[in-house]
Order: C-alpha cells, then sequence, then structure tokens
C-alpha cells in the first residue's frame, strides 16, 4: 500500500499519487464494497463548473479559520490538488472501514471537494498575476486536451458507450471561449457516461478533473485578457485557506488509510 506524504521537495507527488492508485492499494480494498465510479453524489452534481462549486459551497469553512491556524504553503499547489484527487475514489470506497477510525470524519470526507476548491482559487491566483503571454500557452494546452478526449469519446461511441450525437455536437471551433466551453461539454460527458465506459476510457477520472481546470483557466484568462492586473491579495487569502483544508483532509484520510 502506498499513500504518498505530502512533503516539502516533493516535486513528483503526482506522479507518486498515481502509481498507488495503479499498483498498491489495491491489496487493500474491500471485496465486499462496491466499485466507486465518477458518478457518485460527490463527483455528480453539477457536471461543469464543478471546480468552482465546490469553492463556493466551501467558503464558510475558509472564512472560520484563523490565522494561526493557516497552513504555510511550502510545496507546489498544483501537485497538492492532483494528490488529493487521486486519492478521493479509494478513499470513499474505504468509507466503511474508515467510519470506525478515531478520525475527523468530516475532513476525510469532504477531500475531493476542498481538493477541487483548491484548484479553482489556484486557477484564480494564477490568472490574477498571469502576463498575457500565458493566456495563449493556456490556449494551447487546452486545444490539446480538447482534441484527446474528443478523440477518446469518439472511439468510445463507436461502440455504443457515449452518445454520438453528443461528441459529434462538439464542432471543435477555434477561439477561447469554444475551446472552453467544448472542454466543458467534454467533461461533462465523461461524467454523464462513467458508469457505462469504466476501464474503456484512456482517460482517468483526475484527468477529467484538470481538463476541467484547464477550461476553467481558459474562460477565466480569457474574460480579463483587457486588463492588466497583479496579483490580487484576497485571492492569495482565500489560496492559502483552500489550501490548508484540503492539506488537513488529506493528512487526515492518509493516517486512516495508513491505519488499515
Amino acid at each position: 500500500m502506498f499513500f504518498p506524504q505530502l512533503v516539502p521537495g516533493a516535486a513528483d507527488l503526482h506522479f507518486a499519487a498515481a502509481d498507488w492508485l495503479q499498483k498498491g492499494y489495491e491489496s487493500m480494498s474491500d471485496p465486499n464494497e462496491p466499485n466507486v465510479t465518477n458518478d457518485s453524489p460527490s463527483s455528480a452534481g453539477s457536471a461543469v463548473f464543478a471546480f468552482r462549486d465546490a469553492y463556493e459551497r466551501t467558503a464558510a469553512e475558509r472564512t472560520a479559520l484563523s490565522e494561526g491556524e493557516l497552513a504555510n504553503i511550502n510545496l507546489a499547489i498544483p501537485g497538492i490538488v492532483r494528490c488529493g484527487l487521486a486519492a478521493s475514489p479509494k478513499v470513499r470506497s474505504l468509507a466503511s472501514q474508515i467510519a470506525s477510525l478515531p478520525l475527523d470524519h468530516a475532513l476525510v470526507s469532504n477531500l475531493e471537494t476542498y481538493s477541487r476548491a483548491a484548484g479553482h482559487v489556484q486557477s484564480l491566483y494564477v490568472i490574477s498575476s498571469a502576463p498575457p503571454e500565458e493566456l495563449e500557452e493556456v490556449y494551447e494546452a487546452a486545444v490539446e486536451r480538447r482534441s484527446l478526449l474528443k478523440s477518446d469519446l469518439t472511439n468510445l461511441a463507436k461502440h455504443g458507450l457515449v452518445n454520438a450525437d453528443s461528441v459529434a455536437a462538439i464542432k471543435s471551433d477555434t477561439g477561447y471561449n469554444n475551446v472552453g466551453y467544448d472542454l466543458m461539454s467534454l467533461v461533462a460527458l465523461y461524467r454523464q457516461s462513467s458508469g457505462a465506459i469504466q476501464g474503456r476510457s484512456a482517460a482517468l477520472p483526475e484527468d477529467i478533473d484538470e481538463a476541467e481546470l484547464l477550461a476553467n483557466q481558459l474562460l477565466e484568462l480569457a474574460a480579463r485578457r483587457p486588463e492588466r492586473v497583479v496579483a490580487d491579495p484576497k485571492i492569495a487569502d482565500a489560496r492559502r485557506r483552500a489550501v490548508t483544508l484540503l492539506m488537513r483532509a488529506y493528512d487526515e484520510a492518509r493516517r486512516a488509510v495508513v491505519f488499515l
């Protein structure tokens, strides 16, 4: 079993988390527990803008943190977010075993929500301090991600696993908003079809989360491109608070898995 610890200097935490998901963790799974897929309640809800929704839902919890409770962030935040997203499905699959442990169960159960909230505010932070060339870099990455996901869904549609008309409706036009909303539509299709395509898709659930985050960042950057802005101190504070919640939840979940 492997559940990567969040430590300074661990630049490849996200790869460690992916390795844990693919290798060591299966030995801990309860054979009587049903498989947990991305159509579970925590990831269904709003198929589009799930990161933004998570951020808005956790506003009160962030505000409630005192200054002394805030974490000193000395890790790459995208890596922390990916660790949280990668760990969440497996942590949910062990919910019945974790329930008997003396832990903060509210933190553990909200790991995915806190991961998405931190991912959203990280994108806001990047946007608020991004130079104009950042938009083009994000745009190019989004175009490439759209192409990969649409190709995957097209192949799945040929096997009757995804609605072919829905895939065909995504025209792959150029332009910041077109690409951003195409990515959002692809994310929605993946989540709506998650039960049918599980084990058949080239994209992992965390890849779909990352595609949503990329689309959100592109749309936000495009909306603000006429502006020349500097990092907003309020966004920096919100980011620190969101990451504090995520790190607490991740560490608590890690304690549970290591104990089991």
